[in-house]
């Protein structure tokens, strides 16, 4: 499993906590179809960027994600090279 596949899996692994589910989460659907609204979403992100390391300086961009993978990407980008989840 590479680094992006790892981060993925992290995050839907909150995901189904937040929301009980033991569905499948497709990493291209969007967040409101995963039964997230705005609070579950802030809270994923927290425990992410705690679980991770994320430092103050890490910013989300202006737009918020739409889908796991575009927030699995950002995360890959915020991690030093070579740095394993």
């Amino acid at each position: 499993m590479d680094r992006h596949q790892e981060i993925v899996a992290r995050i839907t692994g909150f995901i189904s906590a937040i929301t009980e589910t033991d569905a499948e989460l497709p990493p291209d659907s969007p967040f409101s179809e995963l039964g997230l609204n705005s609070f579950h979403l802030i809270a994923t992100l927290l425990e992410l960027k705690s679980e991770y390391g994320l430092g103050d300086e890490w910013e989300l961009p202006a737009r918020m994600p739409d889908t796991v993978s575009e927030l699995a990407s950002l995360i890959e980008l915020a991690l030093p090279p070579g740095r394993t989840p």
